[in-house]
C-alpha cells in the first residue's frame, strides 16, 4: 500500500524523494530500491518515461 501511495505521488509530479517522504520512507534509497523489487523498474527510470 505504501509503494502505491509513492507511485501515485509520483505521477503527481513529485520528486523521488518527496514522494518517499510522502508514503513514510525515511530514506529514498529504501523507497527505490522496495519500488524495484515491487514493480519491476526504479521510480527514477518511471519518472524519466513519464516527462
Amino acid at each position: 500500500m505504501r509503494l502505491q501511495q509513492g507511485y501515485e505521488a509520483l505521477q503527481r509530479g513529485e520528486s523521488v524523494q518527496q514522494a518517499a517522504h510522502h508514503c513514510g520512507y525515511r530514506h529514498a534509497s529504501n523507497f527505490s530500491s522496495a519500488f524495484k523489487r515491487h514493480f519491476g523498474f526504479s521510480p527514477h527510470e518511471w519518472n524519466r518515461s513519464s516527462v
